[in-house]
C-alpha cells in the first residue's frame, strides 16, 4: 500500500518496504519519487509536473521481467521467464499530451508464446528508442532452441496516455523454416513455416497479409471439436475481429485431416490465397487445390 503524508509546502509519499515506494511532492509541482522493492524492480522519477505542463526523467530503471510478471496474469498470450528491462524516459509537453523522449533495452529475454509455440524463445537484445508519441521496438531475433529464428519489429502510436495502434513486421531469418504448433479454437496446426508478414493491431481489429510458405504443415480437426466449441460459446471471451489476406503456398507432405468425414494430402507446391474476416465470418479461399491423395467419408 501507498500512503501519502500532506504538509503545507508538500506532499510525501511512502509505502512498506516490500513496495520500497519514497518521495515528495512539493506545491510548486517538483515530483522526487524514488521506487527499489529490493525484489524485481527499481527506478526514479524526478521533475515537474503540474496541471497543465510536465517536464519528467524517468532513470535508472531495472525491471527483471520474470519476477514482474508473477504478479500479472498474460499467460494465455506469453509467459516470460527471464528478461531484465533498463533504460531512461524523459517525459516533456502538456500533461495531458506529452512527448516521449529516450531509450529502453531487454536483455537476456526468454518467453514462451503458447497460441504460436511451446517452445521458449530466446532473444539476446531487445532495443526500444522512444521519439515523441512513437514507441520503436527495433529489429529483434527471436530464437528457439533448435536455432531457426523469427525476425519481428513494432512501432506502438501512442495518443496521449494510451496506445492507440501497433504496426510491425514478422519474418522468418534468412528464409529458415519455423516450427510452430498452434492450437486454435476448433483445430489445431503443426508443421515448419516461412512467413513474410505485416502486422496492425488497435482497439477494434487485427489486420494481417502477407507471404506463408508451409512444410510439413497439418491440419487436423473434427466434429466433435466444432459440436464442443459449439455448446460452449456462450461462455467464450469476444477476441478482436481478424481481417486477413494471405498468399500461402504448401510444400510437401501438407494434409488436412477433418475426422471422421475427410482425410486429404495436398500436391507440392500448390498455391492460394486466403481472405479471412471474423466479424462478418468471411473465409475465402482463391486458387487450385490440388489434391495428392485422401478419402472422403459420408
Amino acid at each position: 500500500d501507498i500512503s501519502l503524508m500532506y504538509s503545507p509546502d508538500f506532499i510525501s509519499i511512502y509505502s512498506s518496504e516490500n513496495a520500497g515506494v519514497n518521495g515528495i511532492y512539493t506545491t510548486d509541482g517538483l515530483l522526487q519519487l524514488s521506487v527499489d522493492n529490493k525484489s524485481f524492480m527499481k527506478f526514479n522519477l524526478d521533475g515537474i509536473a503540474n496541471k497543465d505542463i510536465c517536464n519528467l526523467d524517468l532513470y535508472d530503471v531495472d525491471v527483471n521481467l520474470g519476477k514482474l510478471c508473477t504478479y500479472v496474469n498474460i499467460d494465455d498470450f506469453m509467459s516470460i521467464y527471464n528478461g531484465d528491462l533498463t533504460g531512461e524516459v524523459i517525459v516533456t509537453g502538456k500533461i495531458f499530451d506529452p512527448d516521449f523522449t529516450g531509450s529502453a533495452l531487454i536483455t537476456s529475454g526468454e518467453v514462451v508464446m503458447p497460441w504460436l509455440t511451446p517452445q521458449k524463445l530466446k532473444v539476446a537484445d531487445m532495443n526500444f528508442v522512444f521519439n515523441h508519441n512513437e514507441i520503436e521496438m527495433q529489429d529483434t531475433l527471436l530464437t528457439i532452441k533448435s536455432g531457426e529464428k523469427v525476425n519481428i519489429r513494432f512501432t506502438f502510436y501512442m495518443n496521449k496516455w494510451e496506445l492507440e495502434n501497433i504496426e510491425g513486421t514478422v519474418k522468418n531469418y534468412n528464409k529458415e523454416l519455423f516450427p510452430v504448433k498452434m492450437p486454435l479454437n476448433v483445430a489445431s496446426l503443426t508443421g515448419n513455416v516461412y512467413v513474410d508478414l505485416k502486422v496492425y493491431m488497435d482497439a477494434e481489429h487485427v489486420e494481417v497479409s502477407g507471404d506463408c510458405f508451409g512444410e510439413n504443415v497439418k491440419l487436423n480437426s473434427s466434429l466433435a471439436e466444432i459440436s464442443a466449441l459449439s455448446q460452449d460459446s456462450d461462455e467464450e471471451l469476444q477476441s478482436l475481429p481478424i481481417y486477413a489476406d494471405l498468399n500461402i503456398q504448401l510444400g510437401t507432405h501438407a494434409s488436412v485431416n477433418f475426422d471422421p468425414i475427410l482425410r486429404c494430402v495436398f500436391v507440392p507446391n500448390t498455391s492460394i490465397n486466403c481472405k479471412i474476416d471474423t466479424d462478418s465470418e468471411l473465409y475465402q479461399l482463391d486458387g487450385s487445390l490440388l489434391l495428392k491423395s485422401g478419402d472422403v467419408s459420408y
